[in-house]
């Protein structure tokens, strides 16, 4: 799944853009996977968490466009050997 979404780079959160930018497809995707809506959208926040993003939520990535990066493209490279939600959540869930 990985060569359906474009890298993400930290110009992504400062660019303004007629098309969706790899990142937001990405959130898309993760929405979608979650299951739509506000479930969607709790399950895109936890896996962009586990990917890196050590900021809150409400926080724009804009903030801190590297990490956000980051996390973004871990996120990008797992969709290689995921087909689920479910596959996402175990490859990205930090091991106790």
């Amino acid at each position: 799944m990985n060569n359906e979404f474009e890298e993400v780079t930290a110009e992504d959160f400062s660019t303004i853009s007629q098309k969706k930018l790899p990142h937001q497809l990405i959130e898309n995707t993760l929405i979608t996977w979650g299951g739509g809506g506000l479930k969607g959208t709790k399950y895109k926040n936890l896996m962009v968490k586990y990917a890196g993003w050590t900021r809150s939520n409400s926080t724009s990535y804009a903030k801190d466009p590297l990490q956000a990066a980051i996390a973004f493209n871990i996120i990008r490279n797992a969709f290689n050997s995921c087909s689920n939600a479910d596959e996402l959540k175990m490859k990205l869930e930090p091991k106790r």
